[in-house]
């Protein structure tokens, strides 16, 4: 038969140790939990990084797209003008008003290069604004993930300690009450 000061110390001895387990399970999982919230940063970094690769290949796409548009351009325009010199010189056109004609169409010839050129940048500027903002949200998220790390890392050791000092504080309480009721035999408190 057990006597009451072994079921008692036994009893502690079980208060213990679940209490110690909870608390390692606390600490645990707030571990755990902060290294989901890193992985999600790595995460979110690496988000960050290919915006603006993706960013950088599409604008040297546009850029390159353009220069291609610029060079087929270039040369329809010199067949157009090859082709328009002919015609006047076949109908016997010279000197002021076929110059005259062959300004005009000189000066709307760049105007359409210098355009071709415009909508390329204002595109390659909207891409790579994008992939910046795109960047910058993804570091934000990262930062806040980062964040969300600590704050679970934190939780878990005070929910751990809280749980180490609510086990002690048991464990004296049933000690005292034990003790008070004469269980460990008379004068222990002194």
């Amino acid at each position: 038969m057990c006597t009451p000061t072994a079921l008692i110390v036994t009893s502690l001895a079980l208060t213990a140790y679940s209490g110690y387990q909870q608390a390692k399970s606390q600490r645990e999982a707030g571990n755990a939990q902060g290294a989901y919230y890193d992985a999600q940063a790595r995460n979110k970094e690496l988000e960050a990084e290919y915006a603006m690769k993706i960013g950088t290949k599409q604008s040297e796409i546009v850029q390159d797209n353009a220069m291609l548009q610029g060079k087929s351009l270039k040369k329809q325009q010199a067949i157009f003008n090859a082709s328009n010199k002919a015609r006047m010189a076949s109908m016997g056109l010279e000197g002021v008003t076929a110059e005259d004609v062959i300004l005009s169409d000189y000066d709307e010839q760049r105007l359409d290069e210098y355009q071709l050129r415009h909508n390329a940048d204002m595109k390659s500027w909207s891409i790579m604004t994008d992939a910046g903002y795109g960047r910058w949200t993804s570091l934000n998220e990262a930062e806040q993930n980062r964040y969300a790390g600590q704050n679970a890392r934190y939780t878990g050791s005070v929910n751990s300690r809280n749980t180490m000092l609510g086990t002690a504080t048991s464990m004296v309480g049933t000690t005292l009450g034990f003790g008070m009721q004469g269980g460990f035999g008379k004068g222990w408190l002194k």
